[in-house]
């Protein structure tokens, strides 16, 4: 459709990068892909690369010394935490769903229908030309009336509405 991923780097791996300035740099990315949408939060999803170079760099860990907040630094380095006003996270999916090590992504919540679900028909004669439901089931006899044999199908399409307010960040 002509639409590009928005990526930022968040240059972690200069220690005189201002984090802050680079989750203020996320936010007005996503405002701007937003068109004047409102959001109530974002959550960043982080490779572990990515998220152990973001709890470990110098401008995050000064912004937490001397406050009641200093505690988190001595806590489970994989707990979730706030800062500049995003949640970041650890994702830790396996398989076929993974951020990259090095990577993370920026999703904003409470957008209305941000992400949707639709359905296709079954691939059943009787379906054809109609709206999708969510899940199919038929059955029919065996032969000689030894039991029965049954399906059961859904064909899900999950779709983000508007793409460029997902944003991939970086670590370099």
């Amino acid at each position: 459709f002509g639409v590009t991923q928005q990526a930022l780097s968040f240059a972690l791996a200069d220690t005189t990068t201002i984090v802050r300035q680079k989750v203020l740099d996320l936010l007005s990315a996503i405002e701007d892909a937003l068109g004047g949408l409102s959001f109530s939060s974002v959550r960043v999803l982080c490779g572990k690369n990515f998220w152990l170079s973001l709890i470990e760099h110098k401008s995050v860990k000064e912004s937490y010394l001397n406050t009641l907040a200093a505690q988190s630094l001595r806590q489970d380095p994989r707990m979730e935490f706030e800062f500049g006003g995003v949640v970041f996270e650890r994702y830790r999916g396996t398989s076929d769903v993974k951020v990259g090590d090095d990577d993370a992504y920026a999703i904003p919540e409470g957008v209305p229908d941000l992400f949707i679900t639709r359905y296709a028909p079954a691939d059943y004669m009787e379906t054809v030309g109609t709206l999708g439901l969510n899940y199919y089931a038929k059955q029919w006899d065996l032969e000689a009336n030894r039991g029965v044999k049954m399906e059961a199908q859904s064909n899900p399409l999950n779709l983000c509405t508007r793409p460029r307010a997902v944003v991939k960040l970086t670590k370099a």
